[in-house]
């Protein structure tokens, strides 16, 4: 019998913060994800988009495709797909 495996999602939170505290694009990423798909915690579209924005000036190229996705949905933000067009372009030229 295969066994899932759990994972612990308060844990990973408080880590992810952790590490995003000190700059940790990949930890800030996850960080947004969650706060984006609601584990743990209430879905919060604001916080995740200033999380993933905050990751994306960094450099975080993922971030940028977060913030593609979350603008040309409307999720947190008025439906934009000039904005969500940018995202992606400007990870490129960074």
């Amino acid at each position: 019998m295969i066994q899932q495996s759990h994972i612990d999602y308060e844990k990973a939170k408080y880590w992810y913060e952790k590490a995003s505290a000190q700059g940790n694009l990949d930890a800030m990423r996850a960080l947004g994800f969650m706060y984006e798909k609601g584990k743990v915690m209430e879905v919060n579209y604001t916080k995740a988009i200033r999380i993933y924005t905050e990751a994306a000036e960094k450099g975080d190229y993922h971030s940028h495709i977060n913030l593609w996705w979350m603008y040309s949905q409307g999720l947190g933000v008025e439906k934009n797909s000039t904005i969500a067009a940018q995202w992606p372009q400007k990870g490129f030229v960074e």
